[in-house]
């Protein structure tokens, strides 16, 4: 799975910068969601402002930045996120009925405010975690300037069971959860949620138990 952003990356990038922006993120202290379940897995992408790392997963910007808080896109590429993506997610659980469940990441990737990118669907996640081949600007962009996009994958007994998902988060936030099953919209919900979130995902039904999202985007 690691390698999938990189055998996509020049093509990738094309079609993400002829994107018209309009994705979903959250106001104030938040994130987003875009879950798609099928039989074999649970694929989870996030978008949330890059500043808010600490708050959301306790986590320090200063694995994606320098001692002045500026991004690097070169040293990201040359480094790559995968580790980082683990450190991010590291102290979240997630976990069906008693167990608990491995989640590792595929990719963490940044984009500037500015040029904001659609975050509705999978195949809108897959993308956006998946750019790698920005171009470097001028002058690195400040961690506060930046939306973080990340990708993660766990493989429960059945991807369409019920769910329960803990946050490190220090302090309440807002999520927007979007879920997908098959690749087909399922719903759409807005939590309020306080310090050390709980969420309780309900099981969903199958729609079309063939492919995941990357598998259809890619053509594996």
């Amino acid at each position: 799975m690691r390698q999938i952003s990189a055998m996509c990356a020049s093509w990738v990038l094309a079609v993400a910068l002829s994107l018209a922006s309009g994705g979903a993120s959250a106001s104030g202290t938040g994130i987003s969601l875009i879950l798609e379940r099928t039989g074999q897995s649970v694929e989870i992408f996030t978008n949330l402002r890059a500043k808010d790392l600490r708050a959301i997963f306790g986590v320090d910007a200063l694995g994606l930045t320098g001692a002045d808080g500026r991004v690097s896109y070169g040293a990201l590429r040359t480094a790559g996120t995968f580790d980082f993506g683990d450190t991010v997610v590291r102290d979240v659980t997630v976990s069906q009925g008693d167990q608990e469940l491995l989640l590792e990441a595929m990719s963490i990737m940044v984009h500037p405010l500015d040029n904001e990118l659609p975050f509705e669907t999978p195949i809108d996640g897959a993308i956006a975690m998946s750019v790698c081949t920005v171009p470097d600007p001028l002058e690195p962009p400040d961690i506060a300037d930046l939306d973080l996009y990340g990708g993660f994958i766990t493989y429960p007994p059945s991807g369409y069971g019920a769910l329960t998902i803990t946050f490190p988060n220090m302090i309440p936030m807002e999520m927007e959860l979007l879920t997908y099953s098959d690749g087909a919209f399922v719903e759409r919900t807005y939590l309020e949620l306080p310090a050390n979130a709980v969420v309780h995902l309900p099981a969903v039904a199958a729609r079309d138990a063939q492919r995941s999202v990357l598998q259809r985007l890619f053509a594996w």
